[in-house]
């Protein structure tokens, strides 16, 4: 299994997104925070998404706002989404991609998915957009080209401008000019699990054995937001 960690800077109002990335050999689970806003604006939230082993398709999302709403959607790998429930959400069928606001972590998603087909080619597709704060589901339209490696260009058809982004070797956001700023963490490779990591030095949890009289042991965690 591996795992890295990415941190992003959310240019318009300095917010912060972290993410911890596992790669798995059944799938790829994304689990981070977002901090942003201000004022009345102000949010804070965290996800948890669930892709394919090889980033081909979505398989669930579940984003929780701090002091608010839980958005929880599954996909059935055919552009079908459906709710907590079970329920379809018929008005994002046919979106194979999914872009959360103020993040820039589901970017390199659709990037992962669609830019190896791209082969100097523009591709269309759609993806389910989720506002923040409201998280808020939508449809949106888009179209993305790599027209050289390390940059992508990327389009909404709800928007006259394009956006020249910028990207590392493993698809993933380095600079997206006004939205999205990365942050150097130099080694970027998470600690692992308390259950899968090696044993250093086993401690005792039994009291110490006490001395002949006396004696006592101790102890010692956004496309910008529409």
């Amino acid at each position: 299994m591996a795992r890295k960690v990415y941190r992003w800077r959310l240019v318009p109002d300095g917010g912060i997104e972290h993410v911890v990335v596992s790669e798995n050999e059944g799938d790829v689970v994304a689990e981070g925070v977002i901090v942003g806003g201000g004022g009345a604006s102000a949010f804070g939230l965290r996800y948890r998404f669930v892709l394919d082993a090889d980033w081909a398709g979505w398989r669930s999302a579940h984003v929780t706002l701090v002091g608010g709403i839980t958005l929880a959607l599954r996909h059935d790998g055919y552009g079908g989404w459906t709710d907590a429930s079970g329920q379809p959400r018929p008005e994002l069928a046919g979106a194979r991609d999914l872009l959360l606001g103020a993040s820039a972590f589901t970017l390199a998603a659709m990037i992962k998915r669609i830019g190896p087909k791209a082969d100097g080619k523009v591709r269309e597709g759609k993806a389910v957009h989720l506002a923040v704060p409201t998280l808020k589901a939508a449809q949106s339209s888009f179209t993305l080209g790599v027209p050289e490696a390390g940059r992508i260009d990327l389009g909404f058809a709800e928007e006259a401008a394009r956006h020249a982004i910028a990207i590392d070797k493993d698809g993933f956001v380095a600079d997206w000019p006004g939205l999205f700023e990365r942050i150097d963490l130099g080694a970027t490779s998470a600690p692992p699990d308390a259950a899968t990591a090696e044993p250093t030095e086993r401690v005792s949890a039994e009291p110490a054995e006490k001395p002949a009289k006396t004696g006592k042991a101790g102890r010692k965690t956004t496309r910008a937001s529409g």
